[in-house]
This record gives structure tokens, sequence and C-alpha cells, in this order.
């Protein structure tokens, strides 16, 4: 199962506390989790990304494909 990732937002101005930004969850994939979705190789989701077709997210140095973005890019 492919992590998801809540985003929360700063209140404006005060400082004080966190308001919740509306629910956003990102169904991110990993490379390998990528190209098995797509049944291509992981060499073809690295090109993707590498000519800029496909957006990822980073944590330290792993990176990650939002799914809906995956399919988008399949659709094309």
């Amino acid at each position: 199962m492919a992590p998801t990732i809540r985003f929360i937002r700063r209140s404006a101005g005060t400082g004080q506390g966190l308001d919740r930004a509306p629910s956003v969850s990102l169904n991110l994939l990993s490379i390998r989790e990528s190209a098995d979705y797509a049944k291509v190789s992981q060499q073809t989701i690295r090109r993707a990304i590498k000519a800029g077709h496909l957006k990822t997210y980073r944590a330290g140095r792993q990176i990650r494909i939002n799914e809906a973005d995956l399919v988008q890019y399949l659709s094309q």
C-alpha cells in the first residue's frame, strides 16, 4: 500500500496553531510500483521523469510518483 500524504497549512497572520487544509491525499507510488502499474520497465518510468512527463515528489533520496499523474501520463 502506498503512503498517503496530507497537507497542513499554517494559520495566516497570527502564527498560532495549524489549520487543516482541505483534505488532499496523494497516492504515491515508487518507481517500481509505477512500472508494475503501467506494465513497463523501471527504465521507461525513469526516462519519462527525466523528460519531464511525470512529476515526482522526493523525500530524501526516495522518489515517488502520484498515481493520478501516472494515469494521466498513460492516457496520453
